[in-house]
């Protein structure tokens, strides 16, 4: 799915309550500032909406005392203003809320849809966040849920066990949420002081004050949130395996995988199998593997066939270019064509008497100025979220 085409009517923005204090974690300064591979934990979430080119408009909701720090962090990002949130978390989220109708410099009208997201979730799953938009433009209201993974109870006043639920019937409610945006700005302009103050649930609020049903839609085991010291930890080797660069080389000319080692070996890790990070970039160059072989070789990455794109598990689409196409430009219009994938391959068709140096230099060049880009300047899809594969054919 094209998301850009399908998006390109709706106004999205996003809110992100980020006014914790850090004290059930127990640390200073508060989480969302903890600092991780040399930034914030707070721009690990920002990022994730501030790629898309879909997204108009980001409000980080903070605490007063915190404004000032935010927006030091924040100001390296375009789409992004940071308001005054309240107390309470739902105080916060109102905040942000009505800052999307009061600001107009990112977005000329009100949105359309708005998603509310936690500043301490650093993982936000995009084909999640895609159902949750999707479903938020069809039924108004819209969130993710996963399975429970323990029973809940409930106790008496003698501390003594009063209920126990049966927990096939209850899932945990996770986010990011989005909704229609004069529904959820209802919501917040009806809501009374008490769900101000003790309401955590934004899809109870439209349920309560808008007689809107939210629609439901499988969650992901990423969309956890930062809330204890061991989350923390959790949360660092996770982004760490984010932030490094690994490269795969399957059946690879041998020239073009020692220059590419060579030219990155202070900036990226060699892995000997393909590895379910996004950031694993893989390369597969052979003369002779013609494309009714490729699904017996690795199927876990080439769809069997370079013209019909088949979603896989790690590979969402194949497009066939020619060396002659394979430019910067051509890479980078086909990352912000297909910004809803995981990864996309690219397939290199050539002969084998085509793979001369020239080629395979300039081959070099160009992948190893795209494992460096500067990502967060990019429009459309990360470069850091698409697997590159060259590969050669004798038809």
């Amino acid at each position: 799915m094209d998301i850009s085409e399908a998006f390109k009517n709706l106004k999205i923005s996003v809110v992100l309550p980020a006014g914790g204090t850090g004290e059930r974690i127990g640390i200073k300064p508060s989480k969302q500032f903890y600092q991780i591979e040399g930034k914030p934990l707070l721009c690990y979430s920002i990022e994730s909406f501030e790629r898309l080119s879909w997204i108009n408009h980001i409000a980080v909701a903070v605490a007063s005392d915190l404004i000032d720090q935010t927006k030091v962090i924040c100001q390296q990002y375009k789409k992004v203003r940071v308001v005054v949130g309240g107390d309470t978390r739902h105080q916060s989220i109102a905040a942000g809320i009505k800052n999307l109708k009061l600001d107009l410099s990112l977005c000329l009208t009100d949105p359309d849809v708005a998603i509310i997201h936690d500043a301490v979730r650093p993982l936000v799953p995009l084909d999640v966040l895609v159902r949750v938009v999707i479903a938020a433009r069809d039924y108004k209201a819209a969130g993710p849920i996963c399975p429970l993974t323990s029973t809940v109870i409930s106790k008496n006043e003698n501390e003594v066990l009063d209920t126990c639920l049966d927990r096939s019937k209850y899932f945990a409610s996770e986010m990011p949420q989005a909704f229609d945006y004069n529904v959820i700005l209802e919501a917040y302009d009806k809501c009374s002081k008490y769900d101000f103050e003790f309401g955590t649930e934004c899809l109870h609020l439209v349920d309560k004050y808008c007689d809107v049903k939210a629609k439901l839609v499988n969650g992901s085991p990423d969309l956890w949130k930062v809330t204890y010291k061991k989350d923390l930890y959790a949360a660092e080797a996770l982004l760490k395996m984010e932030a490094n660069c690994y490269l795969h080389f399957g059946t690879v000319c041998k020239n073009l995988s020692d220059k590419i080692t060579s030219k990155l070996k202070s900036k990226i890790s060699l892995c000997n199998e393909v590895l379910e990070s996004p950031n694993c970039i893989i390369f597969h160059l052979n003369c002779f593997l013609s494309s009714e072989n490729l699904n017996c070789c690795i199927p876990e990455i080439y769809s069997t066939s370079p013209h019909t794109p088949k979603r896989m598990i790690n590979v969402l689409c194949v497009e066939k270019l020619g060396v002659e196409s394979l430019t910067f430009e051509a890479i980078e219009n086909y990352a912000k064509k297909f910004e809803s994938t995981d990864k996309i391959c690219f397939t290199v068709w050539k002969r084998s008497k085509d793979w001369s140096d020239k080629i395979i230099t300039r081959m070099t060049d160009l992948f190893t100025d795209l494992l460096q880009l500067p990502y967060q300047n990019l429009c459309g899809q990360l470069f850091k979220d698409i697997a590159y594969v060259s590969q050669s054919n004798t038809v």
